[in-house]
């Protein structure tokens, strides 16, 4: 999303459209706030933006003060007039709002976790422009937009476009910069189900294996000896849940949160994840996708220090190609 529509979403949802059909804000510096920062200012005026977006927002001359354009270092006084102004949105590239039902599982004002659908991409992406998961958060949390990354607002973790589940994110500037860093140190934990091809010999074992991009096929990733200029740690426990004829049934859990991680490590040791086309077998045919679910995910909150546990239930379809396996 261009800053232009992250102003334009913003200011959709908060009805500052002037009646010659731009968009405009205006403020008055007051005694107490003379001397500041113009991003500073802008900042605590419009909460919702962060100070990076606002500071572009000065950099591309959509920020006056007193009529004249003036950049993010501007030292304001008592009586200034500061203005955002911008001329009606035509962005081919913007991500704009979308009426997709999706499944809360939490929210509140700083994060949101919600369940996403098999086959749903979490941000715009070559090929998935609109339609997107983002693209539905917006429709419900228009404030998400000014949080993070300008492409991926909000989003501080993703899950492969066929992996289901629970997936957080960013409501908030301060949620957004804390759930970097708790996802940096390791400190939420994320837990997935999986269905996978025959039966492993360690029931309850560890994979420690760099991962990096497929030199042969960019598509994929694959495992490399050790860490790289081209390969990053990554590590993954699982346990045997359920074994049937010829497949298991596994809860694992990820250490490192690598592209592909769980596919990619699978199907290393020989086990590759049911319906996977890209790592396992094209005739898998039980299920039209890969069986991997996200299904927990626990942290403590960044605000106020609170655990939070949340479950998204099995899907069907991975509860239809358990019950085939059972009955086999």
């Amino acid at each position: 999303m261009s800053f232009s529509a992250y102003f334009h979403c913003y200011c959709r949802s908060e009805h500052l459209y002037s009646t010659q059909g731009e968009i405009i804000e205006i403020f008055i510096v007051e005694k107490l706030e003379r001397g500041k920062r113009l991003d500073k200012f802008l900042s605590e005026r419009l909460p919702a933006l962060s100070r990076s977006v606002l500071a572009k927002f000065a950099e591309e001359g959509l920020v006056k003060v007193d009529g004249r354009a003036e950049g993010k270092n501007f030292r304001l006084k008592e009586g200034h007039k500061v203005e955002l102004e911008l001329p009606t949105l035509e962005s081919d590239d913007s991500i704009l709002p979308e009426a997709i039902d999706f499944e809360i599982l939490y929210e509140d004002s700083d994060i949101a976790i919600v369940n996403k659908s098999a086959g749903l991409c979490v941000h715009p992406a070559p090929g998935h422009r609109s339609g997107t998961l983002v693209n539905a958060m917006l429709s419900k949390y228009p404030q998400m937009a000014f949080v993070g990354s300008v492409k991926r607002p909000g989003v501080v973790h993703r899950l492969d476009l066929d992996t289901s589940g629970a997936i957080i994110f960013a409501l908030t500037p301060f949620a957004y910069s804390n759930l970097v860093g708790l996802i940096k140190a390791r400190e939420i934990k994320r837990e997935y189900k999986a269905v996978v091809h025959g039966i492993l010999p360690q029931k309850h074992a560890t994979i420690n294996m760099p991962i990096g991009r497929d030199p042969a096929m960019r598509r994929r990733f694959t495992i490399f000896p050790s860490v790289s200029s081209i390969s990053k740690r990554a590590i993954t426990h699982y346990d045997v849940i359920e074994e049937y004829d010829h497949a298991s049934l596994l809860s694992v859990k990820l250490e490192t949160g690598r592209t592909h991680q769980i596919r990619v490590h699978l199907n290393s040791i020989g086990h590759p994840v049911y319906g996977d086309k890209l790592y396992g077998s094209k005739k898998d045919t039980i299920i039209e996708r890969h069986a991997l679910h996200a299904e927990k995910l626990e942290l403590v909150h960044p605000r106020n220090g609170k655990q939070i546990t949340v479950e998204a239930p099995m899907p069907e379809d991975m509860n239809e190609l358990i019950t085939i396996l059972r009955n086999r």
